[in-house]
């Protein structure tokens, strides 16, 4: 227990930017693993100008699974990109949701360092036959026994869901590259994931 707790202690401490004296970084990282947080903990060590100060290997580790999470979140930025911008020929306006809403927003030279492994996306339930045949005319393909749909060249599933009037009501519209889609997430900001 103690050594979990020590892990864990470590872990928020990067997180906000500092480095402790640990022996057991093998210890951190898998948290920092299991909790989908290795790409954030990079980015708050780079920050802070703390990278330097970990054991060269550690290192080397943070900023490979940072770089790939990256141009993993590069290529789920412009497959969403693309995903709104057929759904708006089609007059709609989806509403972003969880890790679509950073990915939309964020400026491409500040991809948020979040793991994200889907996008999630929400349509009114009158647009939501269109919207599925917009996306599949893009050749998003359904996933058997799974919600979502797929493309082979693509780096995350799309979920589309349904979603009724309510909450669309309490969502704000925002636009990026003359791309319109809605906000569910309130401006609510984390510093760590918000890194690139």
């Amino acid at each position: 227990m103690i050594q979990v707790r020590a892990a864990l202690e470590a872990l928020i401490a990067g997180l906000r930017g500092r480095v402790v004296n640990t022996n057991d970084w093998q210890s951190v990282i898998a948290l920092a693993n299991r909790t989908l947080l290795t790409p954030a903990l990079y980015s708050a060590l780079a920050l802070s100008g703390e990278i330097d100060r970990l054991p060269d290997d550690v290192r080397e580790y943070l900023g490979f699974i940072h770089d790939r999470n990256w141009e993993r979140n590069m290529r789920l930025r412009a497959q969403l990109a693309e995903a709104v911008a057929a759904l708006n020929r089609r007059g709609i306006v989806p509403l972003l949701l969880k890790g679509a809403v950073p990915l939309f927003l964020s400026p491409a030279s500040r991809i948020p360092a979040r793991m994200t492994s889907d996008l999630d996306l929400s349509v009114e339930a009158a647009d939501e036959a269109g919207a599925q045949e917009c996306l599949g005319e893009l050749d998003y393909m359904p996933l058997a026994g799974a919600r979502g749909m797929a493309r082979p060249q693509d780096a995350g599933v799309l979920e589309l869901r349904r979603t009724q009037g309510i909450e669309f009501g309490s969502s704000t519209l925002v636009e990026r590259d003359r791309l319109r889609a809605k906000n569910s997430v309130p401006a609510v900001s984390c510093p760590a994931l918000d890194r690139a």
